[in-house]
């Protein structure tokens, strides 16, 4: 019996198709809500996150900014709420710095951004640079600020210190977020391509990936300003209030278009959201 390719299964003649994980791409972060083992907590507040990926787990000391776990579910799974919370990386600053160093890299999550429909606020998923261009490093947010002008964005940053001369400056169009509703969010980043929009690409769901960016700035080979926070941008700015159940960033070699693909249709086979 041929199945595919995969690995050989006694009594048959042919190959099964192994189940995908994450691990297969060597994540250098890979945070799963669902896996409750990784989640240390008192009372549902959440004190660590273990990390599933090569680098270090992210913590919380501060009670009044722990999120919760064990609350909300999505396709039955835990997921872990966020009310203006964050968790911060045990690692240095430089941990994360092929974010940010023109190495390429890949991004999927499972994430709801706010609890209202029209939150007009900003929400950090990830980031080591303060979210502001004057330092170094990335980050990925949510942005519905009406004194902005913005309604419902997705941004991607990649800075390198100076200000108004990010590297990358991936911003959606209106409406491309829904706010308190889960989406799988994937992105495909090579911060120093040469040809500005493939500098960053990301995408809602299946759809379409958008690539806005056209900063063509140099990216920097320097230390990341802040400790990278999940749930804000580092240095506590922007904290995220809304959930977020899975979060897996790749570089490298695997940091590939087709794993992004395989990331996101995995998390949405496991998570159920479109």
């Amino acid at each position: 019996m041929r199945l595919g390719l995969g690995i050989s299964i006694p009594g048959t003649s042919g190959l099964v198709q192994a189940a995908f994980s994450p691990a297969d791409l060597s994540p250098l972060l890979w945070l799963d809500a669902a896996d409750t083992s990784t989640i240390t907590e008192s009372g549902g507040d959440v004190s660590q996150w273990d990390n599933k990926g090569s680098l270090g787990d992210f913590t919380q000391a501060s009670a009044a900014l722990q999120p919760t776990t064990g609350v909300t579910t999505q396709n039955s799974l835990n997921v872990i709420d966020f009310a203006s919370d964050y968790l911060t990386s045990a690692d240095a600053a430089s941990a994360y710095n092929d974010l940010h160093n023109g190495e390429e890299y890949i991004v999927a999550a499972v994430v709801k951004f706010g609890t209202t429909a029209d939150p007009d606020a900003v929400y950090g998923l990830f980031g080591d640079n303060g979210g502001g261009t004057a330092s170094i490093g990335t980050s990925l947010f949510f942005d519905d600020r009406l004194a902005l002008s913005r309604n419902e964005r997705l941004f991607h940053q990649v800075t390198r210190g100076v200000s108004a001369q990010p590297s990358v400056a991936n911003l959606s169009s209106d409406g491309f977020v829904t706010p308190n509703a889960f989406a799988v969010v994937s992105m495909f980043a090579n911060p120093d391509d040469a040809v500005a929009a493939d500098r960053s690409q990301f995408a809602l769901n299946a759809g379409s990936l958008v690539a806005n960016n056209t900063e063509t700035y140099a990216v920097s080979a320097s230390n990341s300003s802040y400790v990278m926070q999940v749930g804000a941008l580092g240095n506590n700015s922007v904290p995220c209030t809304g959930s977020i159940a899975e979060l897996v960033i790749v570089t490298g070699a695997n940091a590939t278009e087709s794993n992004r693909e395989q990331l996101r249709d995995y998390l949405n086979n496991k998570w159920s959201v479109y």
